[in-house]
């Protein structure tokens, strides 16, 4: 946040953690004590008139936005979030940029000034520096995880959802557990040996390694190997460090089966409806897949919506894909990937 704060300077930088379903929000700010007691209230009150995050909520867009650019200056001081807070803080301008951390939690970078406006550059600066800060959040709450888990060891260890292994300096296995051990051996094949990975994950490894090592710069955020099969995914994530690197492995559920989604209450043809929908599947083409008109397609989402409490169809695959055993966040299309008909292997640069 201080080095956010130097290179964007304004009055105030935020880092916020927003709870959309509860209306709660936690933040922190550089400076230190920028904001008092009840503020962090005040503002989840009035959360969702937020220009920055009702906009998000509508299109899914996170790229850094300015107030200018979502609403007039007489709008603003119109809003109850304005005159309950910002207007006392002394904020006329703001530019924010979002990225989702889990179902219904966004966090959210806002920068802000007293006097004079964020240009364009100072936007596609935060616009650069948005997915570095994302994967770092990432990567902090995943190694956070592992850090408490390891804290209690050997159960503990193996009771998490991630599948975890440390390497040495040589690429050797130091620790895994079963779970990693079961997932290696059905997405990758056997190994050599307990001390060795497949030779499509460590050639991908290496060659994520040489990559960093060969950077003079500050290098591109890394893209987690993409394993897919028929109705899963696996996600691996490459953790580097001095003297080891940890992996960590991820199982996705990629189209869940309409009978896991019976258990959020849907009918058996609500549940298929939501299935479709999970996989990004329009009205007009779920209704042919199903032999149904378009317009009882929509009836049966308004009362998939109803049961689960969500106002979108993305809010509502979020709810499926969850339901079905998915963990975690879509990986974006431009991640290396092996599909069914794409060995593993290939997936690894050569």
């Amino acid at each position: 946040m201080r080095g956010l704060h130097r290179l964007l300077p304004g009055e105030v930088t935020a880092y916020n953690e927003s709870d959309l379903g509860r209306q709660t929000i936690w933040w922190a700010t550089e400076p230190r004590h920028a904001t008092s007691p009840g503020d962090e209230a005040t503002f989840a009150a009035h959360m969702q008139e937020h220009p920055r995050i009702a906009h998000y909520v509508r299109t899914g867009n996170g790229r850094a936005l300015r107030f200018s650019d979502l609403v007039s200056r007489a709008g603003l001081h119109r809003l109850g979030l304005y005159n309950e807070l910002f207007r006392r803080l002394g904020i006329e301008h703001q530019m924010a940029a979002i990225y989702p951390l889990r179902p219904g939690i966004l966090i959210g970078l806002a920068l802000n000034r007293h006097t004079r406006d964020y240009s364009d550059r100072e936007r596609l600066l935060l616009d650069v520096l948005r997915p570095h800060l994302a994967q770092m959040e990432r990567l902090a709450e995943r190694m956070g995880a592992l850090t408490e888990a390891l804290a209690h060891a050997g159960e503990a260890l193996e009771a998490i959802s991630e599948g975890v292994i440390l390497l040495d300096a040589a690429g050797r296995v130091r620790l895994t557990t079963a779970r990693t051990r079961e997932w290696l051996t059905s997405w990758f094949g056997a190994s050599r040996g307990g001390t060795r990975l497949p030779e499509a994950l460590a050639r991908w490894v290496r060659a994520e390694q040489a990559r960093l090592e060969q950077s003079d710069d500050v290098p591109a955020p890394l893209a987690p190997l993409v394993v897919e099969n028929n109705r899963r995914r696996l996600l691996v994530r490459l953790q580097p460090g001095i003297g080891r690197s940890t992996l960590l492995l991820e199982e996705q559920v990629t189209a869940p089966e309409p009978v896991a989604l019976e258990r959020l209450g849907l009918s058996r043809r609500e549940a298929e409806v939501l299935a479709w929908v999970s996989q990004g599947k329009t009205n007009p083409e779920i209704a042919s897949i199903l032999g149904i008109s378009p317009r009882t397609v929509q009836s049966h989402l308004d009362h998939i919506f109803e049961k689960l409490g969500v106002g979108t169809r993305t809010a509502a695959a979020a709810c499926a894909l969850q339901a079905a055993g998915a963990v975690g966040r879509e990986p974006p299309a431009s991640h290396p990937a092996v599909s069914d008909s794409q060995p593993a292997r290939s997936a690894a640069p050569r």
